[in-house]
């Protein structure tokens, strides 16, 4: 008897934001007060079995989101680092990764992932300028597992797993930049 998939959703929140002032991005503010991380999770909520925020010890106690369980990432190591280590912690089927820098991550590209998912063992977005966007993709834990030697880039661990690519008619915005700031009404936590 082959037992049902699980979702997880692993959130990425271990960027430095550098080019923001050391800004935590996930924790920057929307117009409705809640956070990048609080929106996002409450968006995928009802895709997902259980949900993992992977950031540097330091940045735990900031994250709030007490119901979210918090993965340990070294700094500097990168999403696929991040996403291996998630793959190691958790038990679920597929890993559902999401950026903690999204502005408005879209649930309906996530569904079209999770179906692709289930015929291989990746899937990501195609942006709007014909590459992959790797800040939303959905893997299948097992063939995360299986990798000997897992690249430390996202595009080549995508490449790896042979990833199918949805295409998108809009890109997913994202916050890279102070302009950005402005662009989506965000404030620093």
């Amino acid at each position: 008897m082959e037992l049902p998939l699980s979702v997880a959703l692993v959130v990425l929140a271990g960027g430095r934001g550098r080019r923001l002032g050391g800004v935590v991005k996930p924790l920057l503010r929307r117009e409705d007060g809640r956070s990048l991380l609080d929106h996002t999770l409450e968006r995928f909520a009802p895709l997902v079995d259980a949900t993992f925020v992977v950031a540097p010890a330091p940045l735990h106690a900031t994250l709030g989101a007490a119901t979210t369980a918090k993965l340990f990432a070294d700094p500097g190591e990168g999403p696929a680092a991040a996403l291996v280590a998630a793959a190691r912690a958790v038990e679920a089927s597929r890993l559902l990764l999401v950026g903690g820098d999204l502005v408005d991550p879209p649930v309906e590209v996530a569904r079209a992932l999770l179906a692709c998912v289930d015929a291989g063992a990746a899937a990501a977005v195609g942006s709007h300028a014909g590459m992959r966007q790797s800040m939303i993709s959905v893997f299948d834990r097992n063939a995360l597992l299986e990798l000997e030697a897992p690249p430390r880039a996202m595009h080549r661990l995508l490449d790896a797993l042979n990833a199918e690519v949805v295409e998108l008619s809009a890109p997913i915005a994202d916050v890279d930049a102070p302009e950005d700031l402005a662009r989506h009404a965000l404030t620093p936590p």
